[in-house]
């Protein structure tokens, strides 16, 4: 890690773990304003550490959840503010690629979303269309947005590893609802901590960082043409 980085690192982590809101958030815009770092930098070496070096014992969750669920609002607010940077990132790549739909979500009894929200701007990024639903949503309601919304590609986060369970059979019943031509993509820290591929449950593709999402853009664009 770039030694400036972990210099931004560790003030952040001051902030943010005495649950300071407002110094928490300017100090993360400021950097984004002076462009001392970009959004993915801030996503994926700012925010994506913080948040993984949250840990709790079982007995702690029972009563201290709060300070995670604290730092997780923080950390979500900062998600929001940085909205217009993303959209600054955006105009590079616009006019760049065919227009394409992508749907985001984390499934029934996924409630951790953060990682999906960052991952919903690195696709804004690459001028993808993207609908980010959210956590915890019920395949009917799904189904409904993909009835609606005609997606092109169907991106599923997934953090709770017992969530895994039940992918394979999702990924199938995507495929047979929104088409085969819908792309299905994964991500989310569950298929790490399980050592899983795409290749697992039948899905088109892994995507763990905005690389990987820049990759899966431009080889789409290249077989298009």
């Amino acid at each position: 890690m770039d030694d400036n980085i972990k210099v931004y690192l560790n003030q952040f982590q001051q902030y943010l773990r005495t649950y300071d809101n407002d110094c928490t958030i300017e100090y993360s815009m400021s950097l984004l304003s002076e462009k001392k770092i970009t959004v993915q930098e801030l996503y994926e070496k700012i925010l994506t550490p913080s948040l993984n070096s949250i840990s709790m014992t079982r007995a702690e969750e029972a009563s201290e959840i709060w300070k995670e669920h604290l730092m997780t609002n923080i950390v979500r607010t900062i998600i929001e503010c940085a909205y217009p940077y993303v959209l600054k990132e955006k105009h590079i790549h616009k006019g760049e690629y065919k227009t394409q739909r992508v749907i985001i979500v984390c499934p029934e009894e996924e409630y951790h979303e953060i990682g999906a929200r960052m991952g919903a701007d690195f696709f804004v990024i690459m001028d993808y269309e993207v609908f980010y639903i959210g956590c915890n949503t019920p395949k009917e309601t799904l189904y409904s947005a993909i009835e609606t919304l005609h997606p092109d590609i169907i991106a599923i986060s997934i953090t709770n590893t017992l969530n895994l369970v039940s992918l394979k059979r999702i990924v199938k019943e995507l495929k047979e609802k929104a088409g085969s031509s819908v792309k299905i993509l994964l991500s989310g820290s569950a298929f790490i901590h399980a050592n899983k591929s795409e290749k697992d449950f039948n899905a088109d593709g892994l995507v763990q960082t905005f690389k990987d999402i820049e990759l899966f853009r431009r080889n789409q664009h290249e077989t298009s043409i």
